[in-house]
């Protein structure tokens, strides 16, 4: 937060590089295609009938990738090539250097600036001749950035558009230049890699560079990709042979990247050394977290759709908050979740000695802390801080004074003074940067000359004044008044910082509007240990529910499932609401969305939650409170049932089949079930006492309750939790309206433990008419999904296809939902637009999951805050257990975001067409991030097949004939392929 306030003047994205567009159109490259035919016709074979093309961007290998490639065309013979733009030399040795391909397009195409548009263009004008064959290199856009700077900082191409004035600047000013000036660089290589399928491969610089065996791999996969069995054997071992000298393993003595072609010209480009110092990069790259955080945030968005283009697993999955927090809690790790804001927390604990150091962004300063590690090096045993008072004198500021310097320089809830952007205040553009580059300097300058109340007097019009005012005393309340833990009286209140002896700032008299109601303190409580995030908590104080922003793909399903799920929410803040104060009950709850660019009107984003500023078409929610089931779970029952099943864990699967036989028999458990009263589990706690009770001493095993009669102190850990859990996944199933008392509704008796969480999550979307295997319609019309992908349409699908379109389709949706073991790297395999979609479904839905879990567990808890002490560390831990994947830890359900991985495994799987013996092998090779594919691939059929069983159970009952059809046409593909490959 506001860290990039303390970094001085950063740039924002450039305009891009100069192009020199020459309209040839397909006509010219046809008529060259002909005119080389007629003059070497009888040369023309096997790999000269194609056109090539090499793409590459700066500091992701360019010279290795230009040199290994023109290696290959010299022993092949190529005679002819050119270069985009005139640049990054030939890729054969006999043609010109500065041959553009526009006015000579040539088969053979070099680029050191690869672009979307180059890639379709050639794709356009080879479409009647066969097409064309291309590789490209990408690496991670934050390293490029990186090399960048560090290459052009020591003088290599000095006077380049990237070089200009780079040996100058020192990494605090030009990483965040760098970043500026590399943005177009990655956004074109980006563009580039999505629209490259099917006829280019993608190398990454970080796998041909790890070592000299994954060198020579990718080399054979790039020969083999662009000339196939269109070159002799002799041919293609001898560019092996030749392409090791471009190798950075094998540098030689000299340091050079790579060694020089021997027919290369005096003028080459790689005659510098293009290649870093590693401990240089690794000291470099801690100031990244400078860059001005809209670029680094969209270069980050950029990161992931580079590693994992429309939704593969790098981008999905990604651990919360409220997850993190378990994992680390599971493992022994003390921690604590703050109210409000984490910066406020560590504040007051740093001024209260709790802490001795604290880690985090240079913008924590803005709360007082005096200083904060912001970069730790492990391997060298280092790190570095910012310190509040060097800080203040280097700009001979005082506190307020820098915070209000701060403001004004724009943060995440005020914006930046308009002043500023003045021109007078811009250094010096260049050619290449499209806006003004914001000065720090100059907010400091001014706030010098005046206080900041002086300059909000100053304003070109009365709407804009009212805009800057309110963000600026927003931002004010919040950094010195956001409420924390305080550690006197343990009691949530603002934090009041001040400046050294000063006294602390007034709570304004409508700090609500901004903060929300005060909860009650035992809801704080649970949100401090991690128990319950702060989704529920903080709609009910805010009366502002907001989604989480676009998903990857938006569709008309998903908006419609938004719609959908209130009523779960409903319910969710209804078992919170119940137990707090009255006004709680009939709180109106606004459904907003977080992104700008949702389909909501601003007008009702906008809105702060008030009855009278809502329009007639804001969607409104509030807590659903109603009488629920009197569920009574007792120590004894559950023992007798755990013993019946013959199972050692409760969890949904328990549950219901301990609802379905006690419903036949009229057992116990149903006894009073419609009573009026609050669910509740075993209050005879001396049914669980062992040992020593009578004494009321306690053990290791047990959880002391000092509070509770001497005689009940003694509690077994495990016997309470089960009680604990029973009620917790009633409670859940209830709501879901997955049993009541009246009927049974479902059966998981032979579901496996580790499936019956992606089970139950298949169902619920099968109820919201979401589980299909239909092709996903557009959101808005005017909107289509990008032609590139070719995305079938329910409206020009033949009948002839539609059952393999949608089978595949509902096969691959429904085994995403079963995770998989990944290696510790990123995703490098292939990625699927309809996964992306559907698993934008997924989240939503499970979101809304945990968060009735939580709902339900407050509810048990909130009456009795002693019962906090049974929940054990890892109560609701997903973290897979390393011996038995992929069960956890977790004694709750966890409903944690699953990753589209298994749904492009099956995908693979479904489409392979070689043999049985060759499948094992090629697939390790397509997924080299898979840790277990082919045993996790068995899982997933298993999940197939256990889930259609489920489906055909209650077809009839809830009118999904349909599906369950659907599902028996898809296991016929699924079984005549698993057959072709003995799986």
């Amino acid at each position: 937060m506001l860290l990039w306030s303390l970094v001085g003047a950063l740039g924002a994205p450039s305009s891009g590089w100069p192009t020199f567009e020459t309209d040839c159109g397909p006509q010219l490259f046809q008529t060259h295609m002909g005119r080389h035919k007629q003059t070497r016709q009888t040369q023309l074979g096997g790999w000269q009938q194609h056109a090539y093309f090499v793409g590459a961007s700066h500091k992701t290998g360019t010279e290795m990738l230009h040199n290994i490639m023109r290696r290959a065309f010299d022993i092949l013979g190529g005679m002819d090539s050119c270069n985009y733009a005139g640049g990054g030399g030939p890729l054969t040795s006999k043609a010109p250097r500065h041959q553009d391909c526009h006015l000579h397009p040539a088969r053979i195409r070099f680029t050191h600036h690869t672009s979307g548009d180059d890639v379709r263009e050639l794709r356009g004008l080879t479409a009647g001749a066969g097409g064309f064959r291309g590789v490209m290199m990408i690496r991670d856009p934050l390293d490029m950035i990186v090399s960048s700077y560090v290459y052009h900082h020591r003088g290599a191409e000095a006077t380049t558009e990237l070089g200009v004035n780079m040996t100058e600047m020192n990494p605090e000013r030009g990483i965040p230049e760098m970043a500026n000036r590399m943005f177009d660089v990655i956004s074109t290589m980006v563009d580039a890699y999505k629209v490259r399928k099917p006829d280019m491969m993608a190398v990454r610089f970080e796998t041909i560079t790890s070592s000299s065996q994954s060198f020579n791999r990718t080399v054979q996969e790039i020969v083999r990709f662009m000339f196939r069995d269109e070159i002799t054997e002799k041919q293609r071992q001898a560019i092996l042979d030749d392409a090791v000298n471009e190798d950075l393993n094998r540098g030689d003595e000299n340091g050079l990247a790579f060694q020089e072609h021997p027919r290369e010209r005096p003028d080459a480009v790689n005659a510098f050394n293009h290649t870093n110092d590693d401990e240089e990069m690794v000291e470099t790259r801690k100031y990244l977290p400078l860059v001005k955080p809209h670029i680094y945030a969209e270069i980050l968005r950029q990161r992931v759709l580079c590693v994992s283009h429309l939704g593969g697993c790098a981008g999905m999955g990604t651990l919360e908050i409220s997850a993190v927090f378990l994992f680390l809690g599971n493992r022994g790790y003390e921690c604590l979740q703050a109210p409000y804001f984490a910066g406020a927390q560590l504040a007051h604990f740093a001024e209260q000695g709790v802490v001795q150091t604290i880690f985090g962004p240079p913008g924590l300063l803005l709360y007082g802390v005096k200083s904060v590690v912001i970069h730790l090096n492990f391997s060298q045993q280092a790190f570095d801080w910012v310190d509040l008072g060097r800080v203040l004198d280097k700009w001979q500021l005082s506190w307020d004074e820098f915070v209000d310097a701060c403001m004004l320089a724009g943060t995440e809830y005020c914006l930046t003074y308009p002043y500023l952007n003045l021109s007078t205040f811009q250094p010096q553009q260049k050619l290449w940067q499209q806006a003004p580059r914001f000065n720090f300097d100059a907010a400091v300058y001014i706030i010098k000359q005046a206080p900041l109340i002086n300059w909000m007097q100053t304003f070109p019009t009365d709407e804009m004044r009212t805009d800057h005012v309110e963000g600026y005393c927003i931002c004010k309340v919040l950094v010195q008044n956001s409420p924390v833990l305080h550690l006197q009286d343990h009691a949530i209140r603002p934090l009041g910082a001040c400046k050294p002896g000063g006294t602390p700032p007034a709570v304004p008299q409508d700090f609500s509007s901004i903060m929300g109601q005060k909860l009650p303190p035992r809801l704080y409580y649970l949100m401090l240990h991690g128990i319950i995030s702060h989704k529920l908590p903080q709609a009910l104080a805010k009366g502002e529910w907001t989604d989480k922003s676009q998903p990857l793909v938006d569709t008309h399903e998903f908006r419609s499932l938004l719609a959908d799920l209130q009523e779960y929410r409903q319910v969710a803040l209804g078992l919170v609401a119940q137990h707090l104060h009255r006004s709680f009950h009939q709180k109106k709850i606004l459904c907003a969305a977080a992104s700008k660019a949702f389909w909501e009107p601003s007008a009702i984003r906008q809105a702060f939650g008030s009855d009278a500023s809502l329009p007639p078409e804001a969607r409104v929610i509030q807590p659903a409170i109603v009488q629920g089931l009197r569920w009574r779970i007792s120590g004894s029952a559950v023992k007798a049932e755990m013993q019946r099943q013959g199972v050692s864990k409760v969890d949904f699967s328990f549950c219901l089949n301990w609802h379905s036989h006690e419903f036949e028999s009229d057992g116990p458990l149903m006894q009073g079930i419609t009573d009026q009263g609050a669910p509740s589990f075993d209050g005879d706690l001396l049914s669980l006492t062992l040992g020593d009770a009578a004494e009321g001493t306690c053990a290791d095993s047990v959880v002391c309750d000092h509070h509770a009669h001497p005689i009940q102190r003694l509690v077994k850990t495990s016997d309470a939790m089960y009680l604990r859990n029973a009620l917790v996944h009633f409670i859940v199933l209830e709501k879901l309206d997955l049993i009541s008392n009246e009927e049974k509704l479902l059966h998981f008796e032979n579901t496996p433990s580790v499936l019956t969480e992606p089970c139950l999550t298949a169902l619920e979307l099968m109820k919201f008419g979401q589980l299909t295997g239909d092709p996903f319609e557009v959101a808005e019309s005017s909107k289509p999904f990008p032609q590139e992908i070719k995305y079938p349409s329910s409206s020009t699908l033949a009948a002839s296809d539609r059952d393999k379109v949608c089978g595949t389709l509902l096969l691959c949706r429904v085994m995403s939902l079963v995770p998989m073991r990944l290696k510790n790297v990123m995703w490098d395999s292939d990625v699927d637009f309809d996964l992306a979609a559907f698993h934008a479904l997924v989240r939503a839905l499970k979101r809304t999951l945990r968060q009735l879990v939580e709902g339900a567990l407050a509810h048990v808890l909130l009456p009795d805050l002693q019962r906090v002490k049974i929940l054990p560390k890892g109560f609701m831990s997903a973290t897979p257990l390393k011996d038995s994947y992929p069960n956890t830890p977790a004694e709750l359900p966890t409903f944690m975001l699953p990753r589209a991985c298994m749904g492009i495994l099956v995908r693979y799987f479904l489409e392979y067409q070689g043999t049985a013996e060759s499948f094992k092998t090629d697939v390790t090779k397509r997924f080299p991030c898979c840790a277990q594919a082919i045993e996790d691939l068995q899982l997933a059929f298993t999940f197939w097949q256990d889930l259609k069983r489920c489906v055909d159970t209650v077809a009839d009952p809830l009118g999904a004939e349909d599906l369950s059809e659907d599902m028996r046409k898809a296991s016929e593909i699924l079984q005549s392929q698993r057959q072709k490959l003995g799986i």
